[in-house]
């Protein structure tokens, strides 16, 4: 049941890429009577999202059946939105961390700067980077375009819109934050880093989703309370493991170089456990590593390595049961959902496998 519900999730892709081109294609007589870059960007941006997971449409769309609803296409618009919001928010998250790949391939302001490098266009790098901050926003309107055209009861459409205006609010905060902690040489705690994950994963990778099918199908207030505990907790398990993949993975597997959260100073958990188990001559070492955009090879394998001496993994793996701990006990918690519970478990067994 549990291996169903995942796979289930994986098989919504294909829907929500579908609802996407139509959207997009729309928009193309409009866009193309401006000037030329209307058909590129939108191209490029529809290429940018189909390469993603889809997971918050998706679970929006397993959230809809789960509590008995038939999905139509004001739910498949509104999973359309959700991912067109998600990648807005890469677009503009990669230029915030430097970043040249996203999922293996040039990220949108790296396609631009080679564009202007291509037309010999002054400073190519800053051409890049403006016109990628512009797909980006075409982006978080097209998604509420989107939004603003669902069919369903005004109340209905008032409650998911605001409900996802307001939580990526909170994402940007969360974001500002996470520049924040990469930008001091302070210490950050550990309620501190848990919390940044809460609001920048948690919630808009797992409660939003499910929320919005919760407000589609009109559940009551327990179900929602509920659903919003449960994705805040999936998230900062989620996060827990990109920051081990980012240490350990594989750039084969993750689409981008091994130990970027050490060339960015994240204030991650593994970071937080290291510095205070680490003596002051590694200390040294380590402030002269972490933030180091031209860390090298042997840098972030001192790292690695040290983390291993100290058992960092463990003591991270420890909190991570702790948290898979108060996923099961929000389960356990009426009203149940055989169907929610069984997503939420299969959830936590794929996170645990998963490579990139």
């Amino acid at each position: 049941m549990q291996e169903n519900a995942l796979n289930q999730l994986q098989q919504y892709k294909t829907a929500i890429t579908e609802q996407l081109e139509i959207a997009i294609n729309d928009k193309q007589p409009s866009f193309a009577a401006v000037n030329g870059w209307g058909i590129d960007s939108l191209n490029r941006l529809l290429e940018f999202s189909k390469n993603g997971k889809m997971i918050r449409g998706a679970l929006l769309l397993f959230g809809t059946e789960m509590f008995g609803q038939k999905i139509a296409s004001e739910h498949l618009k509104a999973a359309a939105a959700l991912k067109l919001i998600q990648s807005a928010i890469l677009i503009h998250d990669d230029i915030i961390d430097q970043d040249s790949l996203r999922r293996g391939k040039p990220t949108m302001h790296t396609q631009f700067q080679t564009v202007g490098l291509n037309r010999k266009l002054n400073s190519p790098a800053q051409f890049g980077i403006s016109l990628a901050i512009c797909v980006g926003d075409i982006g978080f309107f097209l998604a509420f375009e989107l939004l603003n055209s669902l069919t369903v009861l005004p109340e209905i459409k008032t409650w998911i819109t605001q409900l996802i205006l307001e939580e990526i609010q909170l994402v940007q905060l969360a974001q500002m934050q996470d520049v924040f902690f990469s930008a001091t040489s302070k210490q950050i705690e550990e309620t501190e880093i848990l919390k940044l994950y809460q609001f920048k994963t948690g919630r808009y990778t797992f409660s939003l989703p499910l929320t919005c099918a919760a407000l589609f199908t009109e559940q009551p207030t327990p179900v929602i309370t509920k659903i919003t505990q449960l994705g805040e907790y999936l998230g900062i398990l989620f996060q827990l493991k990109d920051d081990e993949l980012s240490l350990f993975g594989t750039s084969e597997n993750t689409g981008k170089p091994v130990g970027t959260d050490i060339n960015r100073n994240n204030k991650t958990l593994y970071r937080y456990y290291l510095y205070k188990c680490a003596i002051p001559t590694e200390k040294k070492r380590l402030n002269n590593i972490f933030g180091n955009r031209a860390s090298t090879k042997s840098n972030i394998r001192y790292v690695t390595d040290l983390l291993r001496t100290y058992q960092i993994p463990k003591l991270v793996q420890e909190k991570i049961r702790a948290v898979e701990q108060e996923v099961r006990i929000v389960l356990k918690r009426q009203p149940e959902n055989h169907k929610l519970n069984a997503l939420a478990l299969s959830l936590l067994e794929f996170n645990s496998a998963r490579s990139k």
